[in-house]
């Protein structure tokens, strides 16, 4: 009876697509887009302030002018299509050596899902639910999560099946390497589905 019950609490999540930006895809020759951030700095100068020291030892008055600076941060997000990063997000560290790295990503992906028992989650087992949940997170040009996470539930309610993947896709984190654009690491917003299925149905 234990054995049927742990059994049961096993999910099989299921990777349907492992970059949806934000669940949005192409129509154009059906490419697959990722969305990017990068941020920019920009400097006026606002006036000039004039500094005055007194020089003890000579008796000595110095004057000097400084501008005044405003800086402005300005983040720019755009849809990048795949074939045109330098290197695309890579999850796991093997699929950096292999030609190509998008594809590897999204099968070593689905390996990992498939060789890590997680907990079916108790309310959902219980009601007899299954569901499909998009876990949308940022990867920062270091390779980590950045913000916050988002879930969109798709299907039927699955009680508790949000927090869950979110649990899953968290233990993913030192397992990722960010994208490349333009020879520099840049900031990707990533979309992971994960299906929850009752193995007894």
């Amino acid at each position: 009876m234990n054995y049927l019950i742990n059994y049961l609490k096993k999910i099989t999540p299921i990777v349907l697509m492992l970059f949806l930006s934000t669940g949005l895809m192409s129509q154009d020759n059906d490419k697959t887009y990722i969305r990017t951030t990068e941020k920019n700095n920009t400097y006026k100068v606002m006036g000039w302030e004039t500094n005055v020291a007194y020089n003890p030892f000579n008796y000595t008055w110095y004057t000097w002018q400084e501008p005044v600076v405003k800086k402005t941060t300005t983040k720019t997000i755009s849809m990048v299509p795949v074939s045109e990063f330098d290197r695309p997000p890579v999850f796991d560290g093997y699929c950096l050596t292999e030609k190509d790295m998008f594809a590897c990503s999204n099968r070593e992906l689905q390996e990992f899902m498939g060789n890590h028992n997680f907990d079916y989650p108790d309310e959902a087992q219980i009601k007899n639910q299954e569901g499909l949940e998009y876990v949308t997170f940022t990867l920062n040009e270091d390779g980590k999560f950045a913000g916050d996470m988002r879930v969109l539930s798709k299907d039927k309610p699955c009680e508790g099946c949000s927090d869950a993947a979110v649990d899953i896709v968290s233990s993913m984190e030192d397992m990722w390497y960010p994208a490349i654009l333009d020879g520099k690491p840049v900031k990707t917003q990533l979309t992971i589905p994960v299906r929850f299925n009752l193995l007894n149905k």
